[in-house]
Formats: C-alpha cells, sequence, structure tokens
C-alpha cells in the first residue's frame, strides 16, 4: 500500500469533531500507512480534542483554519466573509500540498470554505452529517459533494436539501465507545452513579438546571456517586455548588475517556447532540435528554425525539417554565426504579449504530484504491458521480 492521504474540514464542537475522528481511526486500521489530516476552527474545544486525539492516531496531523467573527452583526458579516476567502485560499494551497484522496466535510462554518476549494480542485468531498435536520453547510455544500453519510434519520421535509446521494449509516463513534455495546449494561462502578454531560456548547444552563435539582437534596441518596462535566466557563461554580454536599463527586471541564465515564455510569444527563446520543446507544446508557434550545432548526430536539419515540430516553424541555420540577420528578422517578432503567437501557440499545466509523473509512479507502481518485467535470448528476 502506498501512503495515501485524507483531510478532514470543520468543526466547533465536539459533534463535529468526534465522528471525524471515528473515522480516521477507522481509516488507519484498514490503511495502516494513511496520513490524516484535520484542519479545525480556533475553539478551545477543537483543540482539546485534536491534541488528546493526535496522541493516540499515528500520522494524524492537525491545523486551525477558521477564525470565528464575533461582535456586532454587521462587523461579524464582514470579517465572516473576509474569513471565508482567506480560508479558501490557504486551504486550496495546503490541498494543492497534501494532495489528498479525498476531502471529508464534518459540518459546521468551519468546513465550508475548505470544501468549496476541494470541490474546484476536484478532488471527492465527502460529507458527514449527524443530525436529522440537516446543518446550513450540508446543504449548501451538498451539491459539491460525491455522497452524504447520515448519522440519525434525515426528517423527510429535509431530504429535497440534499443534492447528492445519501447513504444511513448512523453516527460514526469512536472504537473504544462502539465497543461498549459488547459490554455488560447497566454500569460497572461498585456504587450507583450520575454522569452529568454539559458538552462543549450550552454547558451553562445544564449546569444551572441540575444544580437547582441536586440542591434540593432528595432526589438522589447519599451513597450515589456524582461525575460532573461543566465545560471551561462554569468549573469552579459547580465546584463550590458540591462543597458540603453528602455525595462523593468528580467535577471535570472535559472528559477525555468517555468510554469509562459511560460503562461506569448508572444514568446519564446529557444535551442531545447526535454524535453524544450516538455513544449513549453504544453504552445502552440510561439517560435523561436536555436538548440545547435553541439550536439551529431545533435539531437537539428533534434528535431527543427519536430517541424517546423509541422508547429509549426521556426528554425535559429546558425553556418550559417547570424545567427544573420536571427534571427532578424524572431523576427521582428513575433512582428509585432499577426496572425502569432496565427498560430504557434494553431500547437504547436497538437503535446503537456501532459500525457507521468503518463503513465511511471502507468507502474512503476504496477509493484510495484507485477507482474513482477525481470527480467527473462540474454538471455532473449525482447518479454520475457515485454510481
Amino acid at each position: 500500500m502506498t501512503s495515501d492521504a485524507f483531510v478532514f474540514i470543520g468543526g466547533g464542537s465536539g459533534g463535529h469533531v468526534f465522528p471525524g475522528l471515528a473515522v480516521a481511526e477507522s481509516i488507519r486500521q484498514l490503511h495502516p500507512l494513511a496520513d490524516v489530516v484535520f484542519f479545525c476552527s480556533d475553539r478551545p474545544v477543537d483543540r482539546q480534542i485534536l491534541e488528546h486525539a493526535a496522541l493516540q492516531i499515528p500520522s494524524m496531523r492537525w491545523e486551525c483554519c477558521e477564525h470565528f467573527a464575533r461582535g456586532g452583526r454587521l462587523r461579524r458579516l464582514l470579517l465572516g466573509a473576509w474569513r471565508l476567502v482567506a480560508n479558501y485560499r490557504r486551504l486550496r494551497r495546503r490541498l494543492r500540498e497534501i494532495e489528498p484522496v479525498a476531502v471529508v466535510g464534518l459540518g459546521a462554518a468551519a468546513s465550508v470554505a475548505g470544501c468549496i476549494a476541494a470541490s474546484n480542485l476536484k478532488i471527492p468531498v465527502i460529507l458527514l452529517e449527524s443530525n436529522t435536520v440537516p446543518g446550513r453547510a450540508t446543504t449548501a455544500l451538498s451539491s459539491r459533494a460525491m455522497i452524504t453519510f447520515t448519522g440519525l434519520p434525515l426528517l423527510q421535509n429535509y431530504l429535497g436539501e440534499i443534492h447528492c446521494d445519501l447513504e444511513s449509516v448512523g453516527v460514526p463513534v469512536r472504537r473504544v465507545l462502539a465497543d461498549l455495546l459488547e459490554r455488560p449494561a447497566g454500569g460497572s462502578a461498585t456504587v450507583p452513579r450520575l454522569l452529568i454531560l454539559g458538552g462543549s456548547q450550552g454547558a451553562s444552563r445544564l449546569n444551572q438546571l441540575v444544580t437547582s435539582v441536586l440542591e434540593q437534596g432528595q432526589q438522589l441518596p447519599d451513597h450515589w456517586e456524582i461525575v460532573h462535566q461543566t465545560g471551561v466557563g462554569d468549573l469552579q461554580a459547580v465546584r463550590d455548588f458540591y462543597e458540603g454536599r453528602p455525595w462523593r463527586v468528580r467535577v471535570e471541564p472535559f472528559l477525555t475517556a468517555m468510554d469509562e465515564e459511560l460503562a461506569a455510569a448508572t444514568l446519564v444527563i446529557s444535551r442531545a447532540g447526535a454524535g453524544a446520543l450516538a455513544e449513549l446507544a453504544c453504552a445502552r446508557s440510561v439517560a435523561i435528554l436536555l436538548p440545547l434550545m435553541p439550536s439551529a432548526d431545533q435539531h437537539q430536539w428533534h434528535n431527543a425525539d427519536y430517541y424517546v419515540s423509541a422508547g429509549a430516553a426521556r426528554v425535559v424541555n429546558e425553556q418550559s417554565e417547570d424545567a427544573v420540577a420536571v427534571l427532578t420528578g424524572t431523576l427521582t422517578e428513575l433512582v428509585q426504579s432499577p426496572e425502569k432503567r432496565a427498560s430504557l437501557s434494553a431500547a437504547m440499545g436497538t437503535v446503537a449504530r456501532p459500525h457507521a466509523a468503518r463503513r465511511v473509512a471502507e468507502f474512503l479507502v476504496d477509493l484510495a484504491g484507485g477507482c474513482l481518485k477525481k470527480m467527473p467535470a462540474a454538471g455532473s448528476s449525482a447518479g454520475e458521480r457515485f454510481p
């Protein structure tokens, strides 16, 4: 096998970066000589995730390319346009240097310039779309893509917005998380444990709701443990909240060994990003979901609804006036009922898709085999681009 390069472009949250890392890991398993390059956003979460991943994936490199514009609306528009052009030029130059087999768009604004550059250079573009509602980057770039691999089933009224072939594979998750499906469910810790996942976006509201519930002190027995991922901004405030409380608590801004955390959790409170949900499914976690409200096109609410409809999770609307009361009641019910936890866990396992990353990696490695390294001329139909 010769050395081939695969470029992943996008980011801004763990939900965008982690599926790409899962595919990159599978590529390395199938094609040990492959190079993997990530072009991500300049948000701290991207740096933190990729710095950790680079220690585990040989030949992986990463660079920041997208700089988020801040300030007033006009300033954001002007800076956004300028940075889009600057990133396009930079990434077009870098792609010419790397000569990748394919470019994988991970979604969000950080993926746009690079995927356009790849398309103009006739490099195959493959998109990953995890949510039930496709993101704006996916819909905008789909006409330039060979195929979009989808995670959760797309809502029917959005299918017409994707202008390339589609294949539903599930959300790619890393191997250590996919393997949780083969382990006994129910938590490996010797004492019951509540795992609270603030996520990389919207952590503050979740932290506020959860601490408001726990402040009452009656919903969680004293012998339970708590692991609380807070995000960076609320770290000290949440640590201060737990001072003097009866539980054994570990509070972290970011959890790196998520497979161990999920395996040990008896009950999880989480946002409803598609990547997080896919990991919960592989772990058969008992989950209370607090969809981020508002999220783009309410996609987290639609994601959660898919799991709730399957009987695999409970959901709480964080914007409702009685959000604290509903979360309190749901937490109390699941803490007190092993039977209900077992039912939710079994249903969660039925929606798991542990082989998604390998399927996408197989597609990409097939491209490296020479069956199709360059896209046909612009204007070809989706069917012609991918027979």
